[in-house]
């Protein structure tokens, strides 16, 4: 019988190529909620797009079920199914830049945030 250690298989796999861990962790979540602002151009894309969205976004933020990273360096963060917010954090205060309706596209949260994965695969593979 072969003993593995898992420290050392845990850095292992960090290493590799094919390890890609596009999700945020529900610390930097939290610390987003309690910290964030809202720019005026997100300010206009909420009442543009008249949302039933529960208005205290900070508990919305804190609830959301999907959180992923983008190529460009922001996070997205859905609120449900079909909408999300996109979050500026580069600059050390969390800014709330953009909220788009994955409806608008076709499309729903889980399905972007998959094509975001690919193309950090493909950016990965060269």
């Amino acid at each position: 019988m072969e003993i593995i250690d898992l420290k050392e298989a845990k850095k292992q796999l960090e290493t590799e190529e094919e390890y890609i861990n596009m999700l945020v962790s529900r610390k930097r979540i939290e610390w987003i909620a309690y910290n964030f602002k809202v720019s005026t151009h997100a300010q206009y894309r909420f009442v543009q797009r008249d949302t039933v969205l529960e208005r205290d976004l900070k508990a919305c933020i804190r609830r959301s079920p999907l959180c992923w990273k983008t190529i460009e360096g922001t996070i997205c963060i859905a609120l449900d199914l079909y909408r999300y917010i996109v979050v500026d954090d580069r600059t050390g205060e969390p800014i709330v830049v953009t909220f788009v309706d994955a409806r608008e596209k076709g499309t729903n949260v889980w399905e972007t945030a998959m094509v975001e994965y690919k193309k950090f695969v493909s950016q990965r593979r060269g």
